[in-house]
């Protein structure tokens, strides 16, 4: 028996299934053998990777192949802002303990975030964000130092997004970065809703000596179609209640630090 094999067949699973989502973003719906001929694995493999993106609720699984979820849509973050407000600012007074004078930080986009920024708004800072309400909070206090950076801009998330902002954000190196997420699967792949987000907060990840999650214990596993890394990227997750136990040995066995506010 003929079996497809390359070094894909030994990658990551989670690097598999963002080649299984990305062809299933654009194309909606895939055979098991036409995922395994693009991936250049075997069918046994791509059909426990569907077993997995499945679970996470990413993908529904059909007779030989599978189909994209809809794509989801965040309320807006006005709207958004009123949900959890204690358990957001429990997380942000803790995040921001972390933070000495002087620092320099990314904020991400998202309520969790702006909490961490009102929490911040008296300390001499430098800021660099995405977030028009971060902003915001952060222009008129002349201790701070606030760098805004341009993309397309969403009016819902009031934020600029996409390739253009992860560019402007690749210009900078800073000590510590706060990002959110949809969502945070189990097997550890943070998770966005919004697809333009997805490069950005890669960015981020990439240039900050600190990255922390912050998070909220509705976000495990929350939602979000898009797979922007692995929790074993960053450094910490912030949130109010302890993890659930999948994602707690996880965090060990991937030395990230779980902080419960």
């Amino acid at each position: 028996m003929t079996c497809i094999t390359s070094k894909l067949e030994h990658m990551i699973p989670f690097a598999r299934e963002r080649i299984i989502l990305d062809f299933l973003q654009q194309n909606r719906s895939s055979t098991v053998a036409e995922l395994a001929a693009i991936a250049e694995v075997s069918t046994s493999t791509i059909r426990r990777d569907l077993e997995r993106l499945e679970e996470q609720q990413l993908i529904q699984r059909t007779y030989g192949g599978a189909l994209i979820n809809e794509v989801e849509r965040e309320d807006p973050l006005r709207d958004v802002a009123l949900y959890r407000a204690e358990e957001k600012r429990t997380i942000a007074v803790r995040a921001a303990q972390m933070i000495p004078e002087g620092a320099t930080v990314m904020l991400d986009i998202g309520t969790t975030a702006l909490a961490v920024a009102a929490e911040l708004v008296e300390k001499e800072l430098t800021i660099v964000t995405a977030s028009v309400p971060v902003f915001t909070l952060f222009a008129p206090d002349a201790k701070a130092r606030i760098i805004m950076l341009g993309g397309r801009y969403n009016p819902d998330y009031e934020c600029f997004g996409g390739s253009l902002t992860a560019l402007g954000m690749s210009k900078y190196h800073v000590d510590h970065a706060f990002i959110g997420a949809s969502g945070i699967a189990l097997n550890g792949t943070i998770r966005d809703t919004t697809a333009n987000q997805v490069e950005v907060k890669q960015t981020i990840i990439a240039h900050a000596d600190q990255v922390t999650v912050v998070a909220d214990h509705t976000k495990f596993p929350g939602r979000g179609i898009h797979a922007v890394e692995q929790l074993a990227t960053v450094d910490s997750i912030i949130t109010d209640q302890a993890l659930p136990p999948e994602l707690k040995e996880y965090c060990q066995n991937y030395d990230v630090k779980e902080v419960v506010a």
